[in-house]
């Protein structure tokens, strides 16, 4: 007789209290969902102390790859899976850190005050985690998922638990080096019930794009010029701004005559349009001190609620995700309509009649023809003629005064334009490297027109430090172009040129708006290349004398 499946007796065991079911990351609320609660509620609690945390470093949260029309949030078949962590003292094995971008690898300590919850504040590139606690619960409970480098503790964080992260962040590369790479190849979930003006905006912003990273660009430009900045805290004097990040939401926001948001509302805009163009993007949230707060790179660093924020990272093959941040800047406020005039009614006193007004003596034939007043009123030009008359007297001094502006842009077009049309094709790659010079000219950089191309590189990764990478490697590219042997092809040519046109954006992507106007309308870069063609004028009539014989003297 077989034996029962379940015998009886005190010390029985159930199947369904032995089997621990699978991770799933849909259990647990989005980090997104709770963005506005640690910007209102939390501002100023101190979350978590952070120590080693490098100069504009940032602790990661989570990456969000699934949208699903009312949040953004993870999903278990999208950038990697979420594994056990059977020892919390490192996950090595679990960190994909191929690539051809170089790594800075430090260590970050974190030790957790008024935050609480199930994600496991991180790194960019977390390779170990150790919890300082001897059978920490939270330890226990720890899954990994290195696609997103993602953790999350199934039994929560709470005050007094700390642990210390291994990161190997990888390197900043600037836009230019960018250029070369195209996106990877990812399977991320479709999104759902995303409205229309997300794809139609998507298309419109991207049109006129020339390279895959000058689609991305182009993008978060838009909503950083574009867009106005308010996390509703109408009691600090922002304006109200709705909260959320569904398809709602996203339709509100870029329909309204002026977006309104914050981290959250742009980050998931800028996400859902690259991924409408069939780039692989995600959300992330974390936490990090403002680039010009003090304790930006400091020891210790208390991260409080108003250090959360929201980025975009997309992926490209061969170097990983990579962060952009479409985020408008705080001080882009829009400015609040107008109030309405409202009329107050003055108190009625009763005035005395007018003292009776003797009847004035006209001379002859002064009297208003009536046929006159009524062609008069009737005869719009003598209004009109008037006030036309008046903005003429008012613009001829604009106009002259705007006319070397004018001509001064128009010599710069043409010179632009002759430099990459005229000539043999390295003398089109030299005429790139010369559009960089003149803008660093412009700009107010020292830069000698006697120098190699490469001096003047060094001089302006000084000047320029965000564009040092791209600088260097225009002018070695031109060099080659130029002495190598043959000549470069058409599409070499094309392709240098993007990348100066990528160079001359970094130089000004960090000046404000009347800067670049200035250096738009400098003549200093057309003098030096009038001094440039004097002087070279000089050296061919001192020099030509020597090449004819004796008898021509």
């Amino acid at each position: 007789m077989a034996a029962p499946l379940v015998s009886a007796g005190e010390d029985r065991k159930v199947l369904r209290n032995v089997v621990v079911p699978p991770f799933d990351p849909k259990d647990y609320v989005t980090p997104l969902a709770s963005f506005r609660t640690y910007v209102k509620d939390k501002k100023d609690d101190t979350l978590f102390v952070v120590k080693g945390l490098p100069r504009d470093g940032r602790v990661r949260l989570g990456a969000l790859d699934a949208f699903n029309g009312t949040n953004y949030n993870m999903d278990p078949n999208g950038s990697g899976n979420f594994s056990k962590v059977g020892d919390a003292k490192s996950i090595n094995t679990l960190a994909d850190t191929s690539g051809v971008v170089p790594t800075n690898d430090y260590s970050i300590s974190i030790n957790v005050e008024d935050y609480q919850g199930f994600f496991v504040p991180g790194g960019r590139k977390t390779t170990g985690i150790s919890f300082d606690q001897s059978g920490s619960a939270a330890a226990a409970g720890l899954y990994f998922n290195p696609g997103t480098d993602t953790a999350v503790t199934t039994r929560g964080l709470s005050r007094g638990d700390s642990y210390t992260v291994q990161v190997s962040d990888p390197a900043k590369l600037e836009h230019g080096q960018l250029t070369q790479y195209d996106f990877a190849r990812i399977s991320l979930p479709d999104p759902l019930e995303v409205p229309p003006v997300v794809g139609s905006q998507a298309n419109d912003l991207s049109a006129d794009a020339p390279t895959a990273i000058d689609r991305v660009r182009q993008i978060e430009a838009h909503f950083q010029k574009t867009g106005a900045f308010s996390n509703g805290l109408v009691s600090e004097g922002q304006l109200p701004s709705v909260s959320g990040h569904g398809s709602a939401r996203m339709r509100s926001l870029l329909t309204a005559k002026q977006m309104l948001g914050d981290d959250e509302q742009y980050a998931v805009a800028m996400s859902l349009m690259l991924r409408h163009l069939g780039i692989p993007s995600r959300v992330v949230m974390g936490f990090y001190p403002e680039p010009t707060s003090p304790e930006n790179g400091a020891g210790e660093v208390k991260i409080t609620g108003k250090d959360v924020h929201a980025w975009v990272e997309v992926a490209f093959e061969r170097v990983g995700w990579v962060s952009f941040d479409p985020t408008p800047p705080k001080d882009n406020i829009p400015i609040p309509p107008d109030p309405e005039n409202k009329s107050k009614p003055k108190p009625q006193v009763l005035q005395p009649p007018p003292p009776p007004q003797e009847p004035a003596d006209l001379p002859p034939d002064s009297s208003p023809d009536a046929l006159d007043a009524d062609q008069k009123k009737n005869n719009p030009w003598l209004f009109w003629g008037a006030l036309l008359g008046a903005l003429g007297v008012v613009a001829v001094p604009l106009v002259i005064l705007a006319l070397p502006l004018l001509l001064i842009a128009l010599l710069k077009a043409r010179r632009r334009k002759s430099r990459f049309r005229d000539g043999h094709p390295a003398q089109r790659v030299g005429g790139g490297w010369n559009e960089v010079v003149s803008l660093a000219t412009d700009l107010g950089a020292a830069v000698d027109t006697r120098s190699t191309r490469r001096e003047s590189a060094v001089v302006l990764a000084e000047a320029f430090p965000a564009t040092q990478g791209t600088t260097t490697m225009l002018a070695r590219r031109a060099d080659a172009s130029i002495f190598g042997a043959g000549e470069p092809t058409e599409e070499a040519v094309r392709e240098y040129w993007t990348m100066v046109d990528g160079s001359l954006k970094e130089m000004t992507s960090t000046m404000g708006f009347w800067k670049r106007q200035q250096a738009r309308f400098s003549p200093r870069s057309l003098l030096a290349d009038a001094r440039t063609a004097m002087n070279s004028g000089k050296v061919f009539r001192l020099q030509r004398p020597n090449r004819q014989g004796p008898d021509q003297q």
